[in-house]
C-alpha cells in the first residue's frame, strides 16, 4: 500500500497537494470508506466502455484524472485512441509502468483548465471518462468542467461516478479527514447545467440488494443509489 512505501508515498504527496488532498494518505483499512470502496463492482464502467468500443471501434476515449488506472491495457481493441490524463507527477509516475504509442497518450495538466482541451480532438466519437473524482471537488468545479467539455465537443459522451448525500455524510462522520464536497441525488439535475447534455442512463454498483456496508445507509431507500454513474450524452 502507498502508505508503507516511502518512495511512492513521496513521489504522490505533491500530487496530491496539487489536488488539495492530504499529502500523507489516511488509512482507511476500517473505515467505512474503505468498506465501501471495496463493494464498487469494477465491471460497471468496464462494461460501459465496452459498450462504446464495439459502437465506435476507432472512436477517442478521455480519461479525466486517471490515476494509477489501466483500463485501456484491458479493453484495448487494436484501434481505439486513449487519453489519460492528471497531473504532472501522477503523469510522471504512470511513465514507470505504463507505456505510450501513437494510440495510447499520457496527458500532463490540470482537467479543470481551458487549456487542457487544446491537446484533445474534438471528434463526435470521443467518450470521456470521469471516474472516483467529482465527490472531491464542489459543484461548482465539476459544473466549470461538463461546460468546457460541452463547448469543446459538438457531440460525445461522459460518464461520469457521482456519490449519494447519505454517503457523503456518513462517510465525512466516519472518516472525517477524506475531503468529500460534492454529492448528487437526481443526476436529471445534471441536465440544467447545459442545454446540450441529456442523461441517457443510469449504471449502478449495486444492484443486488444491500451492500456489506449497508447499515450505514437506512436512510436510502434504493441502496443502488449510493454510488452510480451518469451515462451523458453532449449535442
Amino acid at each position: 500500500m502507498l502508505q508503507n512505501n516511502k518512495q511512492l508515498q513521496q513521489k504522490w504527496q505533491p500530487t496530491l497537494q496539487g489536488y488539495g488532498l492530504p499529502a500523507t494518505p489516511p488509512h482507511y483499512d476500517n473505515t467505512l470508506a474503505a468498506q465501501l470502496g471495496v463493494t464498487l463492482n469494477p465491471d460497471t464502467i468496464d462494461q460501459a466502455v465496452k459498450t462504446f468500443i464495439q459502437a465506435h471501434p476507432q472512436g477517442t476515449i478521455i480519461n479525466l484524472g486517471a490515476g494509477l488506472d489501466n483500463r485501456f491495457f484491458r479493453l484495448d481493441n487494436g484501434l481505439i485512441t486513449w487519453y489519460d490524463i492528471d497531473v504532472p507527477d501522477t503523469i510522471e509516475l504512470r511513465q514507470t509502468f505504463f507505456g505510450t504509442n501513437e494510440r495510447y497518450k499520457l496527458i500532463s495538466g490540470n482537467i479543470f483548465s481551458k487549456s487542457l482541451f487544446r491537446h484533445l480532438p474534438p471528434q463526435a466519437s470521443t467518450l470521456l471518462i470521469i471516474e472516483g473524482l467529482a465527490m472531491y471537488y464542489p459543484e461548482h468545479k465539476i459544473k466549470a468542467l461538463l461546460q468546457h467539455i460541452c463547448r469543446h465537443f459538438s457531440s460525445c459522451e461522459i460518464l461520469l461516478e457521482v456519490i449519494h448525500p447519505e454517503v457523503m455524510n456518513k462517510v465525512a462522520y466516519n472518516t472525517p479527514n477524506l475531503p468529500l464536497k460534492w454529492a448528487i441525488d437526481d443526476l436529471k439535475k445534471i441536465e440544467q447545467w447545459h442545454p446540450k447534455v441529456f442523461l441517457a442512463n443510469e449504471l449502478h454498483h449495486f444492484t443486488q440488494g444491500i451492500p456489506p456496508v449497508g447499515n450505514y445507509f437506512i436512510n436510502i431507500a434504493q441502496p443502488q443509489e449510493m454510488v452510480k454513474i451518469g451515462h451523458f450524452k453532449i449535442g
